[in-house]
């Protein structure tokens, strides 16, 4: 029945949704090294956050040629505060959203959330490196 598909439907892509969220929380936490020690430049950790989150959409698909292309994590900076981690990251949630028909405010909510979640790791595993 149509309904029933309807819910079927809704239901699948909120799975899905919910599945990007704990991949991508995962992701962060194996792509920043334990003994991460930021780079600041004058700036505090809080300003590196905010640079983060307004280049976090541009960071996305439409920086490539291919969703398939070289990700560019292994030819960043070993030290560029977390950005390189939003690109892959942000990356893989076009490709897994894009793939299985996530809706587009969940798209947008994940690819807000992405620097968010590596600004909090980057700081633990700040403190981490301190003690």
């Amino acid at each position: 029945s149509d309904p029933n598909k309807r819910e079927r439907i809704i239901n699948e892509e909120q799975t899905v949704y919910a599945q990007a969220i704990h991949y991508t929380t995962r992701m962060v936490c194996v792509l920043i090294p334990m003994d991460f020690k930021p780079e600041r430049n004058g700036k505090a950790l809080a300003d590196h956050h905010s640079d983060m989150i307004s280049n976090s959409i541009s960071n996305s698909v439409a920086d490539t040629d291919s969703i398939d292309a070289e990700s560019g994590f292994d030819d960043t900076e070993p030290n560029d505060n977390g950005l390189s981690v939003i690109k892959f990251v942000s990356r893989f949630v076009d490709k897994v959203c894009g793939e299985s028909s996530v809706n587009d405010n969940h798209l947008k909510a994940l690819h807000q959330m992405v620097p968010g979640v590596v600004a909090m790791h980057l700081e633990t595993m700040e403190a981490v490196s301190r003690e």
